[in-house]
C-alpha cells in the first residue's frame, strides 16, 4: 500500500497506472471533506462539514480519481475524520 495523504486528489488518478506497474494494490488518500483553511497538513483533518470539497480536490475529481485507480487495479481508502465536524 503506498500512502499519498496530502497529494491532489487528481494527481494520484494520474499516478495509478505507474503504481500499479511497481506492484502497488492500494493507495491511501487524505480525508476529502470540507475541512478549515489553511495550508497546513493537519487542516485536512479539522472538518467543518461533510461536503466533499477540499483544497485536494472535489466531488468530481475523487469520483475521477477512484475510477482511475480502479481501472488500473488500484484500490483506493480514503482516511475519514468521523463525528468531528461541528
Amino acid at each position: 500500500m503506498l500512502t499519498r495523504l496530502h497529494v491532489i486528489k487528481n494527481s494520484v488518478g494520474r499516478e495509478c497506472v505507474k503504481l500499479a506497474t511497481l506492484g502497488y494494490r492500494y493507495v491511501q488518500v487524505s480525508p476529502v471533506q470540507e475541512h478549515i483553511q489553511a495550508s497546513a497538513w493537519w487542516t485536512d483533518y479539522q472538518p467543518v462539514s461533510y461536503l466533499l470539497q477540499s483544497k485536494r480536490g472535489t466531488r468530481g475529481d475523487l469520483s475521477s480519481m477512484i475510477k482511475a485507480c480502479n481501472n488500473a487495479r488500484v484500490s483506493v481508502i480514503v482516511d475519514v475524520v468521523l463525528n468531528h465536524s461541528e
